[in-house]
């Protein structure tokens, strides 16, 4: 099942770990997350999607990966 945007408006937050752990509160839904990786870098911040179907993970490297399907993640996209 695909990671949807909540029906109605988005509420809630996103918290995530220097490990890439996820923890989603309100009605945004959990759609995967890197705690299960080893990092090159730290993450340090997480980015809700408009719509909030999804988020971007942001390393200190400026590294980024986006969530988008429960229990998956993209590849880490890195900067050069």
């Amino acid at each position: 099942m695909p990671c949807t945007a909540p029906s109605g408006s988005p509420y809630g937050y996103d918290l995530v770990a220097s490990d890439g752990g996820v923890f989603n509160y309100g009605n945004l839904p959990f759609c995967g997350s890197t705690g299960n990786l080893v990092l090159t870098a730290p993450v340090v911040g997480i980015a809700t999607t408009h719509d909030g179907g999804g988020y971007w993970e942001v390393a200190s490297d400026g590294g980024c990966s986006p969530s988008t399907t429960p229990g998956t993640t993209a590849p880490w996209v890195d900067t050069p």
